[in-house]
């Protein structure tokens, strides 16, 4: 009599059982009750070990921008002067501090006035550099020779190519406003004779009959036959650019280029 058999399916359930189950990267094996478990992955994206991405470098913090405590107190210094002087209605500077990151091989690199310097540093070599914008406003009781000394003080107290002038005068009966822009120049480009020489030029055009706005530019050269005045007149006729073009002669801007309602060409 042949003893019975259960079908091989139970036989093999009964002698050994094993279960794989994958869940969200999680291998399970149930092995003759015991269970082991093998990690392949913890999160989704997360480099594995020995891969290139596993390593990330520390981000480089992007360093504040600096001044030198010495530029500081000079620009504050030209400030509480210029605003002490008669006839300044107000007056403010607007300084903008950048940085640059120069390569190895940059003989400029570190070697500015500003804090930036490196010296035998192995960090990357930056330069920070300023931008200095005074914006000045005179009373309308202002004199010439009031507004020139504005230029003055700041081209004796500074002396950076990174400082700017906005100077302006209200009208007031007679006279029309005047402006006058000093780009750069605050080197030791700044003499007393171009200072007056700009400021009494601008009174006397802004008296002249038939001037209706008043502009001056001066480079960072301090050259004001280098630089622009820009006139409006009303009316714009002959008799009128005539009698404007005389007065001109007789000022500092007699060979300066002049733009608005005359053309007569830039300089080289």
């Amino acid at each position: 009599m042949s003893a019975s058999r259960e079908p091989d399916e139970a036989t093999f359930r009964r002698q050994r059982r094993w279960i794989n189950v994958i869940v969200s990267g999680v291998l399970v094996v149930v092995l003759a009750g015991v269970t082991v478990i093998t990690v392949t992955q913890l999160l989704a994206g997360a480099p594995q070990p020995g891969s290139a991405a596993a390593v990330r470098p520390t981000p480089t913090p992007i360093p504040t921008p600096t001044m030198d405590p010495f530029v500081a107190r000079e620009l504050r210094t030209a400030l509480h002067k210029v605003r002490a002087l008669p006839g300044v209605a107000s007056a403010t500077d607007h300084i903008t501090l950048t940085y640059t990151q120069t390569g190895p091989d940059d003989p400029l690199g570190g070697n500015d006035l500003l804090g930036g310097g490196y010296g035998s540093s192995t960090a990357p070599p930056l330069d920070h550099t300023f931008h200095s914008q005074f914006a000045v406003a005179m009373t309308p009781a202002a004199t010439a020779a009031q507004t020139a000394a504005v230029v003055l003080a700041l081209g004796r107290t500074v002396g950076w190519t990174g400082v700017d002038l906005a100077l302006t005068t209200p009208p007031a009966a007679g006279r029309v406003a005047t402006s006058q822009f000093w780009s750069g120049t605050f080197d030791g480009n700044v003499g007393e004779d171009n200072a007056t020489g700009v400021s009494n030029g601008l009174f006397a055009l802004a008296t002249t009959p038939g001037v209706q706005t008043l502009d001056a530019g001066i480079p960072y050269t301090g050259r004001v036959d280098y630089g622009s005045l820009t006139i409006g007149l009303s009316p714009a006729d002959d008799a009128t650019k005539a009698r404007v073009l005389a007065v001109v002669a007789t000022t500092a801007f007699a060979d300066t280029t002049l733009h608005g309602s005359f053309g007569n060409g830039a300089k080289p």
